[in-house]
């Protein structure tokens, strides 16, 4: 026999369908567009160019540069010489290798470029909410630092921070992405950690 179910687990479960489609199609979206942007033809396009930097070969592509490292492929709007050394500790690539990845933001496009490169390593990526949830994210999974948790918050300081499993990427709407790539250079090995 069939449960019968209350009008709020009904919407609870829709939401939660709906989130689940969005993030799919999300993927498939910046999935096309990193394909379309490593299709090369064999005479480079005037809007190209390539650039060694600690010894990684990057090449721009309509103002995206794209790296390869390992038959792995990301794709960055910033290059290391744009974004500025940093002193930050953080974890390496191999604490998020194949785990599940947590990532809760003010800015959709920063948390795309996270799950476009690093969602390819991890077993999965995801929304959460960190240690609770408001009414409009209440079917997201809460989450601890504990758990590899990447928090992106608006902020007039420009930093990232590693406490634990979490990682705290603060920065202004107009400085994120750059804060955002610096953190992904370090984690990928591209600047020495």
């Amino acid at each position: 026999m069939r449960k019968i179910a209350t009008k709020k687990e009904e919407l609870k479960k829709q939401k939660r369908n709906q989130v689940i489609i969005g993030s799919i199609l999300i993927l498939i979206m910046f999935s096309s567009v990193i394909g379309y942007g490593f299709q090369t033809s064999s005479t480079e396009s005037p809007s190209s160019s390539q650039s060694t930097y600690n010894g990684f070969e990057f090449l721009n592509q309509n103002d995206i540069w794209y790296l390869t490292i390992n038959d792995v492929n990301f794709a960055f709007r910033y290059h290391p010489t744009q974004v500025g050394q940093t002193n930050m500790s953080l974890n390496t690539l191999n604490e998020y290798y194949q785990k599940p990845l947590y990532i809760q933001s003010f800015n959709a496009e920063a948390e795309a470029e996270v799950y476009l490169n690093l969602g390819q390593l991890t077993l999965r990526t995801q929304k959460a909410c960190f240690e609770q949830c408001d009414d409009e994210n209440s079917t997201l999974p809460i989450k601890t630092c504990q758990d590899n948790f990447i928090l992106i918050e608006e902020s007039e300081i420009n930093e990232v921070v590693q406490e634990d499993n979490c990682v705290f990427i603060r920065g202004s709407e107009e400085n994120i992405l750059k804060t955002i790539d610096s953190f992904l250079f370090r984690v990928l090995g591209i600047e020495n950690i």
